[in-house]
């Protein structure tokens, strides 16, 4: 029997946005797992079990395959957090941050493991000790979720799934494939038309093909650590209901392009002396939107593209279809703007919360100088009304002085590496921007 089985976990942004701050503040990180951690929370409800034998059992506590065991979970490790002094982020459950004399502490909860950072060594052995809970003997950052963390001297993270990729890579049999620089073609013509009919010899083929399960793995790897191919997953997951031969190349070919380039590593902290909290002009939350109008072939719609930087490194990146068709570059333009800057309090609340710092303005650009003038006429016309909500939106946010927009060219925009597939000199120098790793690849990384 069972109540509530949600539990929350943190998000790859917040995580992200810990490890920016600690890297910048020069903040020690950590990292913990529970152990035993769903066979320690009290059971909320009556629960019998029995075994082969035909004994009966009366539980007191969660076991491992309970539906509400990561439930319980949760709430048996907030409760302990808070009672430590710890203050939960109202933007994300699982973070958690505490100021004290010794300096700060920020932890960010993934079911059983946690990850943080603190001011002192002090911190950390203290927190081992208050919490009642036993945690596994190592406590460096080194290995979380499939990510691997290094250090350098300098004090700069690094953040790389080359593992997972290497294993990937090994299942799907291209480890001897040739290089390729671009994770797609330029103009991939990729439809639905090509779909096999079903009962087809393709479509018998296709099935025993696992196109879902190496969609699902790109995927992962995208959200986290790779935005460089978020654009081409994208595109290739509009298939995965009845995919065709050649999507399933396209898919091996992102895989391909993965693997000789899994040594990249997103890096945190590369500019954190052009960065100074100690200044209220300082901004160091951006975000860059772009759209591409009616990228999809076969429903016309456009594609919207955001990355966020936090002190300069990349915490997000997202591809995404917009909801319906756009008759116009500057409607497809005005709706990613929107979208890409809805966020904006979430990102703000949490550097807060995380700094103790408030960005008044949250820097937001688009290289679509339409939209720009549209929004500093403050009207709309006959051929532009239908885009009242958005537009709007966007009006509000700048009235309240929350969000700026600002033109940068269409070149120089990092984000068009999400609604598109670019051609490799333009793709490269946006993978640069991402990652911050170039410049990086003499210096000595480690563990920990």
């Amino acid at each position: 029997d069972f109540i509530a089985t949600y539990a929350p976990v943190a998000t790859y942004t917040s995580i992200k946005m810990i490890i920016s701050t600690a890297a910048h503040l020069g903040l020690k990180a950590f990292q913990f797992d529970v152990e035993g951690a769903f066979l320690l929370p009290d059971i909320d409800v009556p629960l019998y079990i029995s075994d082969e034998h035909g004994n009966c059992y009366l539980c007191y506590k969660t076991l491992y395959g309970l539906k509400q065991s990561a439930n319980a979970w949760n709430r048996e490790l907030h409760n302990e957090l808070t009672a430590l002094g710890m203050t939960q982020s109202v933007i994300d459950p699982c973070v958690y941050t505490r100021l004290t004399k010794d300096g700060w502490m920020i932890l960010a909860c993934w079911v059983d493991d946690i990850i943080g950072a603190c001011t002192t060594e002090y911190q950390i052995q203290e927190f081992l000790k208050e919490f009642k809970h036993p945690f596994s003997a190592s406590g460096s950052f080194d290995y979380c979720l499939k990510i691997k963390v290094e250090t350098t001297a300098c004090g700069l993270i690094g953040l790389t799934q080359q593992a997972a990729i290497e294993a990937m890579a090994k299942t799907y049999n291209v480890l001897d494939s040739n290089p390729i620089k671009t994770p797609m073609e330029v103009k991939p013509d990729l439809t639905k038309d090509q779909m096999p009919e079903p009962g087809s010899d393709e479509h018998q083929e296709m099935k025993d093909i696992p196109y879902r399960n190496l969609l699902g793995s790109l995927n992962y790897i995208s959200e986290i650590t790779r935005g460089d191919i978020q654009g081409a997953v994208s595109v290739l997951a509009r298939f995965a209901c009845n995919p065709a031969m050649v999507h399933w190349k396209a898919l091996k070919r992102i895989l391909i392009y993965l693997y000789h380039s899994r040594h990249r590593r997103l890096v945190y902290g590369r500019y954190r002396n052009q960065f100074s909290l100690d200044d209220t002009n300082c901004t160091p939350i951006q975000i860059y939107v772009d759209a591409d109008h009616g990228g999809c072939m076969d429903t016309g719609r456009s594609t919207s593209g955001t990355i966020v930087t936090f002190f300069g490194d990349t915490i997000h990146c997202k591809a995404k279809r917009q909801g319906k068709v756009s008759n116009s570059t500057a409607m497809a333009e005005i709706h990613a703007l929107a979208s890409g800057s809805r966020h904006h309090d979430a990102y703000r609340t949490l550097a807060m919360e995380l700094l103790e710092f408030y960005q008044n303005v949250i820097r937001t650009t688009t290289d679509s100088q339409t939209v720009i003038k549209m929004l500093e006429k403050e009207a709309l016309n006959a051929r532009t009304k239908h885009l009242r909500l958005s537009f709007k939106e966007l009006k509000e946010l700048l009235i309240q002085d929350l969000i700026s927009v600002e033109h940068i060219p269409g070149l120089e925009n990092p984000s068009d590496i999400c609604t598109k597939c670019l051609p490799r000199g333009l793709h490269e120098k946006h993978t640069n921007f991402i990652f911050n790793d170039v410049g990086t690849e003499e210096l000595v990384w480690k563990h920990g």
